[in-house]
């Protein structure tokens, strides 16, 4: 049995908040914190569609130890300002905010009042258009409601946003609620909705070649080292799109990767990416460097031949170290430590392998996660070297609006903890249509067929996850 203990202290708690709101004339965040029996997080997900639709969100590590599900919108926090100024005007709101929090019962992190959302790629790139426009330049939520799963504990927190002028009982009710439907909220939720693709649609081939023709002739004039191309697919379907199912299916199919959901205004933003920009833990930051690829193989051993042609592929090494370079830069001068590894492993997902390497740090005082967030998109491995040069060329060129797409995807919480991922491997749904965006990092010996063909594969995820064919090994 689920139950929020101590009622006296919480109704003392509101009082207080009330009282704190009429004093600074300023709204006030109460928290509320409990450990409950373990709970499914997907099936909560899934057991609020519709009450919620559209006011949700999700997040798993790849292990599947830390999981979050948001429900309901208790804040909400946007810009559409351009440049770097998106990131520290919702910096700024949140700092201004977290003057004004009150949180009851243990709060670890992930737990308590936490703003999830993300950061459009390139606002200049940004066309306005109906597709994108819900999810601003940047957009994070504070939910009502939060189920956190921390190894084998699941937390819930229950917030809520307290005006000066708020009748007590009615808060108290606010809290009382969300404990009963949570007590309901244990269906197993296994039946789908009835949708199959209708149609597939490619968008813009023959332009996208030219744009890979051209970077290289850039490449080898010296423009840039590297710039990254990206593509996108439409699948329309028969019927609504299930997100429930979408996200099930990643769920079992991409382990090692990180799982995102962000709903509003009747469209979702999902993927599975295996690539972390930043996560930070009091003092502590870590990033990972993902780019160089090459398929899976059939067998055992073709799948080490090709990780091993990986590991000594020239191209390939080229492109990853650029990528290691930028973000090592970064952690050097914003960490007092960094450890970084001389060279690459490699990180496997189901239908791709990837060059990785792993870097840490100990943040300096002055520097928070979004000044990391913000410095370090788009890395190399999604936008390419040198940063400004290589964004100039894909405002020119790139056939495309990315919106969302390859950008900063994550949580932070009140005291400057969280993560944020690259947001590739992903999808755009609406009703009965997905757009979806892979990319590729193009140096001077790419061949436009060739980084093709890797697109191909980067669809493969989403594609198998809204029951379309999955590219072979």
């Amino acid at each position: 049995m689920v139950s929020i203990p101590c009622s006296d202290t919480l109704r003392d708690k509101v009082a207080n908040a009330v009282n704190h709101a009429k004093k600074y004339s300023h709204p006030i965040i109460l928290s509320y914190v409990f450990e409950i029996k373990e709970k499914d997080p997907l099936q909560i997900f899934s057991s609020f569609q519709s009450a919620y639709a559209g006011k949700r969100f999700y997040w798993a590590t790849p292990d599947r130890t830390f999981i979050l599900c948001g429900i309901g919108v208790e804040l909400e926090l946007t810009t559409d300002k351009k440049f770097s100024n998106r990131f520290f005007d919702i910096y700024s709101k949140w700092k201004d905010w977290k003057e004004h929090i009150q949180i009851e019962g243990a709060h670890p992190i992930g737990t308590g009042p936490l703003l999830f959302g993300g950061f459009s790629f390139d606002p200049l790139k940004n066309a306005n258009s109906s597709k994108w426009k819900p999810f601003h330049e940047a957009r994070f939520t504070l939910p009502s409601f939060m189920i956190t799963k921390i190894g084998r504990h699941t937390l819930a927190t229950i917030n809520r946003l307290i005006q000066s002028t708020d009748d007590i009982n009615e808060i108290i009710n606010h809290f009382n609620t969300y404990e009963y439907t949570l007590k309901k909220k244990n269906e197993d939720t296994n039946s789908f909705l009835n949708f199959t693709i209708k149609k597939e649609s490619l968008f813009h081939k023959k332009e996208w070649m030219a744009a890979v023709e051209k970077a290289t002739e850039q490449i080898k004039q010296n423009r840039f080292e590297k710039v990254v191309l990206a593509r996108e697919m439409l699948l329309e379907f028969e019927g609504s799109i299930d997100i429930h199912y979408v996200l099930s299916m990643l769920n079992e199919h991409q382990p090692n990767c990180y799982l995102f959901v962000v709903e509003n205004e009747g469209k979702t933003f999902v993927g599975a990416t295996p690539e972390r920009l930043v996560s930070k833990r009091d003092q502590k930051v870590q990033s990972a460097c993902v780019a160089g690829s090459i398929k899976r193989g059939k067998t055992v051993e073709a799948d080490e031949e090709y990780a091993q042609m990986l590991l000594s592929d020239t191209k390939n090494i080229h492109e990853h170290q650029i990528v290691v370079k930028a973000i090592e830069k970064v952690f050097r001068e914003y960490c007092q430590e960094v450890q970084l590894q001389n060279n690459p492993t490699i990180l496997k997902t189901p239908n791709i392998q990837h060059l990785y390497t792993p870097v840490e740090g100990t943040v300096k005082k002055g520097f928070t996660l979004i000044d990391f967030v913000e410095k370090l998109h788009p890395t190399p491995a999604l936008g390419g070297y040198p940063k400004d040069a290589a964004l100039a060329f894909i405002r020119n060129e790139e056939p495309l609006e990315r919106g969302w797409y390859a950008a900063p995807v994550g949580w932070m919480d009140d005291q400057d903890n969280g993560e944020f991922v690259v947001a590739i491997r992903s999808g755009l749904l609406d009703e009965q249509k997905a757009y979806l965006y892979a990319g590729c990092g193009i140096v001077g010996d790419s061949k436009p067929e060739e980084e093709y063909r890797e697109t191909e594969i980067k669809f493969g995820p989403m594609q198998h996850a809204l029951g379309g064919k999955l590219n072979e090994k």
